[in-house]
């Protein structure tokens, strides 16, 4: 049963029904009341009413930051997530209910973006993240009824993959340069990254109980990055890795209880 009410300037409507818990909403005329009540009576009749009430008052902000605080932490890389939605945090997209957002509206983001020149695959990591929270709030935080935005715009592809190389003499003058800087392990760390196809992250972040010196199978021991599991470190990274950097000693497994634990330590990164 549906009950239509006058308060002040606004209209109430609730409706009640044996089953399911009284739902209600304001509105700003009689016909808006009306409306919206014959809507849920007849969902409730068919019996795919689900209650919507609070993704009507829960903006993305405000869901945004409960998304920080639970599931956040949880990820691979939570600082990189954490800048994505403080971007999103300042976005006027930020300001809205979760139920009145559609894909229009990050469709136009998407766009708004590609124009401000931001890379395709910066784009879809942002977009991604979005999508994953509204399937969050769909299966664990009670908002079975809210549909994905995500699911009905075209992504972005990404980035196109670099296909730079160096040419004749590059690499010798780079190693060069950095061999003048004052941070000794500058250049060994380059040489190695170009030996391996390390990226920054993982290269900083390389241990010597991971690597393993025998000349005739020279591999990573072990990978906590993704996409370098078996990766073959080469002839040339095993001599780098041997000869220039610092070590603990030859018996790799054994590592000292300090910063120098890795072979490169980001403190030590040089601005030269």
């Amino acid at each position: 049963m549906a009950y239509i009410s006058q308060r002040g300037e606004f209209w109430r409507a609730e409706v009640r029904r044996r089953g399911y818990k009284p739902v209600y909403h304001t509105f700003d005329t009689k016909q808006q009341a009306q409306k919206w009540a014959r809507r849920v009576e007849g969902e409730m009749d068919a019996g795919s009413f689900v209650d919507r009430t609070e993704a009507e008052r829960t903006t993305l902000a405000e869901a945004l930051k409960r998304y920080r605080q639970e599931i956040v932490p949880e990820k691979r890389h939570p600082y990189q997530e954490q800048r994505r939605i403080a971007r999103w945090l300042v976005n006027d997209l930020s300001y809205r209910t979760l139920a009145n957002l559609r894909g229009t509206d990050f469709a136009r983001y998407r766009d708004n973006r590609r124009a401000a020149g931001r890379a395709e695959n910066t784009i879809r990591l942002e977009l991604q993240l979005i999508r994953h929270f509204f399937e969050i709030e769909r299966k664990e935080w009670g908002m079975e009824g809210l549909p994905n935005p995500l699911d009905n715009i075209r992504k972005p592809s990404g980035s196109r993959a670099r296909d730079r190389r160096l040419r004749p003499g590059e690499f010798e003058k780079l190693i060069a340069l950095l061999s003048s800087s004052r941070n000794r392990w500058i250049a060994p760390a380059f040489e190695l990254a170009i030996e391996t196809s390390l990226r920054q992250g993982a290269l900083f972040s390389l241990r010597w109980e991971w690597i393993d010196l025998d000349p005739s199978d020279p591999h990573p021991r072990r990978s906590t990055w993704r996409g370098q599991q078996g990766r073959s470190a080469g002839a040339a990274a095993i001599d780098t890795c041997s000869q220039c950097l610092p070590q603990s000693g030859r018996h790799i497994g054994r590592c000292r209880r300090s910063p120098g634990n890795a072979p490169f330590s980001t403190a030590g990164r040089s601005r030269n």
